[in-house]
């Protein structure tokens, strides 16, 4: 049996960053207030660990993204000062 293999953009993973931290704080709110029974409590801490992975992984992308600019803005400072220097 073949299979199926998950879709990397899958629609969970295209919401937004806001509304998963929204709806985790939902989700934390609920599980705290007690009120919830058994199988739905299971259900909602399930749903909240989704939204946290999703959560993590964009947070983790940003500061990669961001390590990368700056090393950018880095290296393009230390060519301008070769190239400053080289004028002299």
């Amino acid at each position: 049996m073949a299979r199926v293999k998950k879709s990397e953009n899958n629609a969970e993973d295209q919401v937004p960053f806001e509304l998963a931290m929204e709806k985790l704080e939902n989700i934390v709110e609920s599980l705290e207030s007690e009120e919830l029974a058994l199988d739905e409590m299971i259900r909602v801490y399930e749903e909240g660990m989704k939204l946290n992975q999703i959560c993590q992984t964009r947070l983790k992308n940003a500061e990669l993204t961001i390590k990368k600019l700056e090393k950018q803005r880095l290296e393009a400072l230390d060519l301008e000062g070769d190239v400053q220097a080289g004028d002299s």
